[in-house]
């Protein structure tokens, strides 16, 4: 995809749109759409939009797509959503994983909810994200940041803030 500018809204899918807030390095996997500042393994911003009911957050390994807790379900509430995003970061391997903070907050012009995560890396480096979600009709939306509790999630999260309080719905 490439580099995203600061100025422009951004289409990140299913009819949801972004202000960037500042310069973020794009890539698309599959259906996903990530986004970073400084790499990979040092933030990332993810965009899941238009999940259907039975749908995985994340695509898994062939292998894995039967684990329990990895689907989207119309009937999953708030505090199910949250689970669901901890057990979908823990299939991929990190350890530790926390939710926390569920809280209503704004989604667009709607009302989605927020929640925070902690978690370490399988080499033991401790993690800090947010995630900010919708569900609409039969699909979820969610948009999640995390990045190294030390220094690097500090330094982005003022933008991130910006960027959720920028998000789009049509």
């Amino acid at each position: 995809m490439g580099v995203v500018g600061p100025d422009k809204p951004a289409d990140v899918g299913d009819g949801i749109s972004v202000m960037p807030q500042i310069t973020w390095n794009a890539s698309a996997v599959q259906d996903e759409i990530i986004w970073t500042r400084n790499g990979f393994t040092l933030d990332s911003l993810h965009f899941l939009t238009g999940i259907k009911p039975d749908r995985p957050l994340y695509r898994v390994p062939t292998g894995q797509r039967g684990q329990s807790g990895n689907s989207f379900s119309v009937t999953m509430l708030p505090n199910d959503i949250e689970d669901l995003l901890v057990t979908t970061l823990q299939h991929q391997g990190f350890e530790n994983v926390r939710g926390g903070n569920l809280a209503p907050c704004p989604f667009g012009n709607q009302t989605g909810f927020c929640f925070t995560l902690d978690f370490a890396t399988g080499d033991g480096l401790v993690m800090k994200g947010k995630a900010i979600a919708l569900k609409r009709a039969d699909r979820l939306d969610a948009i999640e940041f995390y990045a190294p509790a030390e220094y690097y999630y500090g330094a982005l999260i003022p933008a991130v803030d910006k960027l959720f309080a920028s998000i789009g719905v049509q």
